[in-house]
């Protein structure tokens, strides 16, 4: 599950807000990044479940960062 960790940067009460983003957008741009590269392959399955699942990281990251700012308690 590559998207566990942007969901458990929500849960850590001694995180702020800006420590939260950074851990959110870190985890998610290194699985975006390596599930990208696999969109340059030759082969068709191959480059299509890496763009396929970069895109999903993606849209999982502005997620995760949407309910990190709704769900913030200062």
């Amino acid at each position: 599950m590559p998207f566990l960790p942007l969901v458990l940067y929500n849960f850590l009460p001694y995180l702020n807000l800006r420590e939260r983003y950074f851990g959110i957008l870190l985890a998610s741009l290194t699985s975006i990044i390596s599930f990208g590269m696999l969109g340059f392959s030759a082969t068709y399955a191959v480059f299509s479940f890496g763009v396929a699942t970069a895109l999903c990281m993606l849209l999982s990251a502005y997620f995760a960062l949407l309910y990190a700012t709704v769900n913030f308690k200062k």
